[in-house]
């Protein structure tokens, strides 16, 4: 059985970590298991140092983040957070030329424009997945 990611970016537009506003959801992203290893330790056969392992659901999640989450929470798994900075490290390498990895290219693209206008600490991603 597959597995696949789910998720939202969020942004502060105050900027003081209280009020978060669900922007994506990301469901566009494609199915990367390498990825999937190295932001959450999901699919991983030792081969990742996970960036943000179930780190569950910040205190403060949007109202997009809760409902979307509400959708899946009997079937998801390894539910974390991940600050922009923090995606940014991920293994990003091969998206440019990679067909399936359009989507990932996309919320990178976005997530680097929204980190421009508001902050790199004001920019986020809650994830979790199903198997």
């Amino acid at each position: 059985m597959g597995c696949d990611i789910h998720g939202v970016m969020e942004v502060d537009y105050f900027g003081d970590q209280t009020y978060w506003s669900g922007v994506v959801n990301l469901g566009v992203l494609d199915r990367y298991y390498g990825m999937f290893a190295n932001l959450a330790g999901v699919r991983d056969y030792g081969e990742a140092d996970p960036i943000a392992p179930d780190r569950g659901m910040p205190d403060n999640p949007s109202h997009m983040t809760k409902v979307a989450y509400e959708e899946w929470a009997e079937d998801a798994h390894s539910l974390t957070y991940l600050t922009v900075d923090e995606f940014f490290k991920a293994d990003l390498l091969g998206i440019e030329d990679n067909k399936w990895m359009k989507g990932w290219k996309a919320v990178y693209e976005m997530a680097k424009a929204l980190s421009e206008i508001y902050g790199n600490e004001n920019v986020r991603l809650i994830i979790w997945f199903d198997s």
